[in-house]
């Protein structure tokens, strides 16, 4: 038996040994937990089932109020308007020119005095009407106050005013795109530091071309575009660190009271076009060999990539021949029970990469692919 064959079977043993460790703290987790933890973890899990449902039944009740509500005020603004239109009419009568105004003047105040239950009645509900409006009013302004605030650029957003403050325009950074990726994005941004006393304002002017380059020098290689909110704050931290740090060293003594940082949108998103450089492949046969028997073992799978450029993609679309009979002569070994696991998708993933931008370089295709999709995989 040679040694790689001992060190696949303690592998197998190795992990069935932690899988059964596994299953045991499961099983031990599961009869010694309480019931009103387990009640608990059902209740969040079934929680959006339900709010769901709820959803759905108060959906039809909501829809049947909002009717009536504007039934009710269509039909009360219209018997208003008649009341209008017939006083007018009234006011333009030979009558009305015809009648002593003293009368005019009376009759209302004898009809509130005969009849108090109805004007009070017609009072209380005018007052209401008009107490609904000025509250859908004041909501609604809240409501487009809100709205705005939230589709603000998380890059501005709660970003202290900046007075007095040495700004610098279109700082050029470069960030991976991706954790293992050879591709960079560009990233132009917008820093102002501001003082905390105004007269270091001019100190700052004149170191303002060290302090590009310190500003340069942060990594952002854990910052994915757009930049959101959270990212914001680590990155002004991170900032104001190393302009402080810059600043002692030179023997300044400059506080800095806050910095802002802000993301210019000059570049192009990573998206851009993102559905022109993306095509798919059905079917695929993947050679893979087996160390332990020694024999090929097949991976058929369909998989999307994404490419640099659309020209790679027209590369592609008229050249499938040639890409498959490049995946079914080159053989990799490989665990038999790996394809199927994250391992051996990230592998397989890897391998289709690497062959695809061999053949692009081969054929001088400018262009690449970045991402590779595995949508289907099964081996025989």
């Amino acid at each position: 038996m040679s040694l790689k064959e001992n060190e696949l079977k303690f592998l197998e043993k190795f992990e069935d040994l932690i899988n059964e460790k596994i299953l045991n703290l499961l099983e031990w987790s599961k009869t010694n937990a309480p019931n009103s933890l387990i009640k608990a973890i059902h209740f969040i899990k079934d929680f959006p089932k339900e709010i769901k449902k709820l959803s759905s039944k108060i959906q039809p009740k909501i829809r049947v109020y909002k009717l009536k509500t504007i039934g009710y005020l269509q039909h009360y603004t219209t018997l208003i308007r008649g009341q209008i239109t017939a006083l007018f009419i009234y006011m333009r009568s030979p009558e009305f020119k015809n009648n002593k105004k003293e009368v005019l003047l009376v009759k209302p105040l004898n009809y509130i005095k005969f009849h108090p239950v109805k004007f009070l009645t017609q009072t209380a509900f005018l007052g209401m009407i008009l107490f609904i409006l000025f509250n859908i009013t004041t909501t609604s302004q809240k409501i487009i106050v809100g709205t705005k605030k939230l589709r603000a650029p998380a890059s501005s957003e709660h970003a202290p005013e900046i007075i007095n403050a040495l700004s610098i325009e279109k700082i050029k950074f470069e960030i991976p795109n991706g954790a293992n990726s050879k591709e960079f994005l560009t990233l132009f941004a917008k820093v102002e530091i501001k003082p905390a006393h105004e007269e270091d304002l001019n100190q700052l002017e004149q170191m303002k071309h060290e302090l590009t380059s310190e500003i340069q020098k942060i990594d952002l290689a854990t910052i994915s575009l757009p930049i959101n909110h959270l990212d914001n704050e680590k990155i002004v931290k991170s900032l104001k660190q190393k302009i402080e740090s810059y600043l002692i060293e030179h023997h300044k003594n400059i506080k800095i009271e806050s910095i802002n940082f802000e993301q210019v949108q000059i570049d192009r998103p990573v998206y851009y076009r993102q559905s022109e450089r993306t095509l798919s492949f059905q079917n695929f046969d993947l050679q893979m060999f087996l160390e332990d028997t020694k024999r090929n073992k097949q991976v058929y799978l369909d998989f999307s990539v994404l490419a640099s450029n659309r020209n790679v993609i027209i590369f592609l679309k008229e050249n499938e021949v040639l890409l498959r009979d490049r995946f079914s002569t080159n053989v990799e070994p490989i665990l038999p029970q790996l394809p199927v696991e994250a391992e051996g998708r990230q592998i397989i993933k890897d391998k289709i990469r690497d062959e695809m931008n061999e053949l692009l370089k081969e054929k001088n295709i400018e262009g690449q692919i970045l991402e590779v999709y595995l949508d289907y995989i099964i081996t025989s």
